[in-house]
């Protein structure tokens, strides 16, 4: 199931969190706008619709949104 891209109150909606434009249609690049919190030495992000993910460099360990450490 799909979660719904904005969120209305009233007469005024706002876009959920990682969706931006006046449709919240458009994917908000969080590496790319380093809004993440991925290890800049050790981890690499990468985006995805409406989130991002943080991958491992080799060696090092964590979980898909935090700081990687050492093995």
């Amino acid at each position: 199931r799909r979660m719904p891209r904005y969120w209305c109150h009233g007469h005024r909606c706002k876009c959920t969190p990682g969706y931006t434009d006046f449709k919240c249609d458009a994917d908000i690049n969080e590496c790319g706008q380093m809004t993440d919190n991925c290890d800049r030495e050790h981890g690499i992000c990468k985006n995805t619709f409406g989130s991002w993910e943080c991958e491992c460099m080799d060696g090092y360990f964590g979980t898909e949104r935090s700081v990687t450490v050492k093995k």
